[in-house]
């Protein structure tokens, strides 16, 4: 997963949540609370960049916390872990968020709790341009798919260029097409966006029921018959729906339900887990195709995700930037 570097943006780092919690009203809420969560020493680091109808807030820390917040509903607000892991309450709806994933909403009252790992970007965006968006609120997201690697690369490098800020920041025809610009890639990459999943289902019958089917025997050795079979419909018409609602096949949204399950299980891993049987319980045969279509997705090796969370929770959380390329969906053979 691509993480903004934020050496050119301007971060604060300290030690008291207040002073955090401060500095995070300036790009996002008013009403805030951060708890650091068991006895680390308390360390975070946060920057922003406001301007026009968006703006953004990059924040990691050392330990494990928990915020609380008051919003206003004149706004949206996308929530992304670009690392780590989280888990939202969000006007009373339950949304946990894995490495590359994110959520966007209309609050009025929201809570979270961070990972220690977690680095996540916040934007706010002002409620006008989400109704010329097709996103609703309440969508979940993905940012490895590549429209939406596209708007994050663009986010990347305003965040990362002092002198495209100031230039954002105090000349109105910049400002206004840097607007524009973000504004329509994040049009595309919702458009594109073969991963998005909303509240209520958009597919077809025959591909809703093909997806609880693969996702309750993902782990199992199924074949696109039993995959057809279960969706009681012809070959064909499964995927041709399958590309028209989901933009992949089948076998390939199979194999992303696996690489999912696989990577959870990595995450949460600990000294004794084991690459090999992580593979097999997710219902891969082959561990080196496995190992393969997971540094497509991720852009590491499995082993690594596994060592870093291991080594996460031994010794805390670690602020140098993650320099692994964005994620590709890998095609199934």
């Amino acid at each position: 997963m691509q993480i903004l570097n934020s050496h050119q943006l301007r971060m604060l780092t300290s030690n008291d949540p207040g002073e955090t919690v401060r500095q995070l009203a300036h790009y996002l809420f008013d009403d805030y609370k951060i708890s650091p969560i068991g006895r680390h020493g308390y360390l975070a680091r946060v920057g922003g960049f406001k301007f026009g109808c968006f703006s953004f807030a990059l924040m990691e820390s050392n330990a494990p916390i928990i915020m609380e917040a008051k919003a206003n509903t004149n706004y949206y607000v996308m929530s992304s872990c670009l690392r780590g892991s989280a888990e939202l309450c969000v006007d009373g709806k339950v949304i946990r968020m894995r490495e590359g994933t994110g959520f966007v909403s209309r609050p009025r009252r929201m809570s979270a709790s961070f990972s220690s790992d977690c680095v996540r970007l916040v934007v706010r965006l002002d409620a006008n341009l989400l109704r010329d968006l097709t996103l609703p609120d309440g969508s979940e997201f993905r940012l490895s798919n590549p429209g939406m690697a596209a708007w994050l690369g663009q986010v990347q490098g305003l965040l990362s260029c002092p002198s495209l800020m100031e230039a954002v920041g105090h000349d109105a025809g910049a400002c206004a097409h840097m607007e524009k610009l973000l504004s329509a890639l994040l049009q595309s990459g919702q458009d594109s966006s073969s991963e998005i999943e909303r509240q209520t289902p958009v597919a077809s019958r025959d591909v809703r029921r093909a997806e609880a089917f693969m996702r309750s025997h993902s782990h199992d050795d199924i074949s696109l018959a039993d995959i057809v079979a279960a969706a009681d419909v012809a070959t064909r018409t499964l995927q041709n729906n399958f590309m028209r609602y989901r933009a992949i096949t089948p076998m390939q949204y199979l194999l992303r339900i696996r690489l999912e399950a696989a990577r959870e299980q990595l995450m949460a891993g600990d000294e004794v887990s084991n690459v090999t049987n992580v593979a097999l319980e997710a219902g891969f045969k082959h561990p080196s195709r496995f190992a393969s279509f997971y540094r497509q997705q991720y852009g590491e090796l499995p082993s690594k995700t596994l060592r870093r969370h291991i080594s996460t929770r031994t010794a805390g959380c670690a602020f140098a930037p993650d320099k692994r390329p964005p994620g590709r969906t890998p095609v199934s053979r």
